[in-house]
Formats: C-alpha cells, structure tokens, sequence
C-alpha cells in the first residue's frame, strides 16, 4: 500500500477477465482485502492487452538526465537493496 499499512488478506481467487476489444479471456489471480480499492498491476494489464509498452519510446534515465541527476542516485540506491 501506499501509506505503508499492514493490510492482511483474506484470502486468494483466480477469476476470469475478458478484454473487451479482442473478447479473450485472462485468468487472473486476486488477492481479496478488506476496505481497499481494486486495482490492476502493471503485468496484468500488459498481460491482457489493456496495455502495450513500447520500449522504443521509453529512454535510459542515465543517458537523458546524466549521472549526477538526483534521480540516478535514487534509483541506483534504490537497486543495491
């Protein structure tokens, strides 16, 4: 979570989403809480084609914003752990 709660889950269920688009069927997994939102993580919705990344458009943060940007520092600290 994004406040860093400690949410216990209640348990798991695999269900059926259809992409809407190309009427397939994704079996994905949930993880059922209480009191929280439903959200989507980044694999499965690239999973079930509600989106694409195209990595040609996606530049390497080092080259774009050079070494000594505050942003490598935080992600090669972020990367040791």
């Amino acid at each position: 979570m994004y406040t860093n709660d400690i949410v216990e889950p209640l348990g798991q269920c695999k269900l059926g989403l259809k992409n809407a688009s190309s009427n397939k069927i994704y079996g994905v997994e949930f993880v059922v809480v209480d009191g929280c939102t439903a959200i989507l993580g980044n694999s499965a919705i690239q999973k079930i084609d509600l989106v694409r990344v195209q990595h040609k458009y996606i530049k390497n943060s080092k080259a774009e914003m050079g070494e000594d940007s505050q942003y490598t520092v935080v992600m090669s600290q972020r990367t040791k752990s």
